[in-house]
């Protein structure tokens, strides 16, 4: 695999911003080591990858503004991802799973504390929404 910052510890605004974009030939990612996130700093990192089939681990467990949106937008093979956010904020990750396909065996890994839902703090999963868990993917709790 890639690896492009195993150094680093925190990301700061834009670092990441539509790195890898509408890249085809990209199948699997790099290692995201940061645990501390800035805004925008994986905006659209992924956008694109058709050929992305598992999502980077995202080891943070606070997420700022924008961290995450459109991070993996339209990557139409993806079937995993782990989260590590203890809480969610959708403005935090809007469109970040916008063309995700419901694959089946498709998992989604995340803290056992981040609750589902639409209230303050929890992450949705509903059909038609782009911000959270992909529609018809099966949750894992760790």
């Amino acid at each position: 695999g890639i690896n492009i910052g195993g150094y680093i510890r925190a990301a700061r605004a834009y670092d990441f911003c539509n790195l890898f974009k509408n890249n085809t030939n990209l199948l699997n990612s790099p290692e995201l080591p940061s645990t501390t996130l800035a805004t925008y700093c994986y905006y659209g990192m992924f956008s694109g990858c058709s050929g992305l089939t598992a999502a980077p681990e995202l080891p943070a467990t606070t997420l700022v503004y924008s961290c995450y949106q459109n991070m993996f937008q339209n990557c139409s093979s993806l079937s995993y991802i782990k989260v590590h956010a203890t809480t969610w904020n959708t403005s935090y990750a809007i469109n970040w799973v916008k063309g995700v396909p419901n694959i089946e065996g498709a998992q989604f890994h995340k803290p056992e504390v981040l609750n589902i839902g639409t209230g303050t703090g929890e992450i949705p999963q509903a059909q038609g929404n782009t911000n959270g868990i992909p529609y018809g993917w099966t949750v894992v709790d760790f």
